[in-house]
């Protein structure tokens, strides 16, 4: 069976700040907007992440968008650089003429609609955050663990030390509530709360490391 991953229509505006919201993601959005239409956009198996080629940086978020979607929802996408039609996400840096001289540079925008997916920020860090926001509005799967030994892996190789932040203090614990495959993976180790299965999560990633 195809394995497809739904989106809801949502607009997120997003900058480095702390305003009180309930949607859980850290910087929190400063506004969320739902689509009256209620539309959705479906991933699916093959599916093309795009971005600027000229763009090394994007061209790296692109293809770890694709590595956490192959290793947390199973999809296999593809990074491909200037697909002008088709794509079913776009990573996109404002250009420097339509930024405003006070423009928060994590700024940036996330839409989802009946197109497809578009990731606009005023800079490619705001693009990893909207990155970030996305990867956490889908959910994920049993892969995600392999993904994050992968993650540390070169987050090791790039900065050597004797002592690396695994971070984790922005998960949203509420969706695990919710989360069937958490829930299940609760119950198969014997957990009650859902802050113990961050802590079997923190020790695994401990003893890889």
């Amino acid at each position: 069976m195809k394995k497809i991953v739904s989106l809801l229509s949502v607009v997120l505006m997003v900058v480095a700040s702390w305003a009180h919201v309930s949607y859980d993601v850290i910087p929190l959005p400063k506004s969320v907007q739902l689509s009256p239409k209620g539309e959705s956009y479906m991933l699916s198996q093959g599916a093309v992440v795009t971005y600027d080629g000229q763009n090394p940086t994007l061209a790296s978020d692109a293809q770890l968008l694709v590595n956490y979607l192959k290793a947390t929802a199973g999809l296999n996408l593809k990074a491909q650089p200037d697909v002008k039609k088709g794509a079913a996400i776009e990573l996109k840096i404002k250009n420097e003429k339509s930024k405003s001289n006070s423009e928060n540079t994590e700024a940036y925008q996330l839409t989802v609609d009946k197109q497809g997916v578009t990731i606009l920020g005023a800079s490619g860090e705001a693009v990893f955050r909207g990155i970030q926001t996305l990867v956490k509005s889908i959910g994920v799967e049993p892969g995600t663990l392999e993904f994050l030994k992968k993650v540390l892996d070169e987050v090791a190789d790039v900065f050597p030390s004797k002592y690396i932040h695994i971070g984790g203090d922005e998960s949203p614990r509420d969706r695990w509530k919710q989360c069937p495959k958490c829930q299940a993976k609760m119950k198969e180790l014997g957990l009650k709360k859902e802050a113990e299965l961050q802590t079997y999560i923190n020790k695994e990633l401990e003893a890889y490391m």
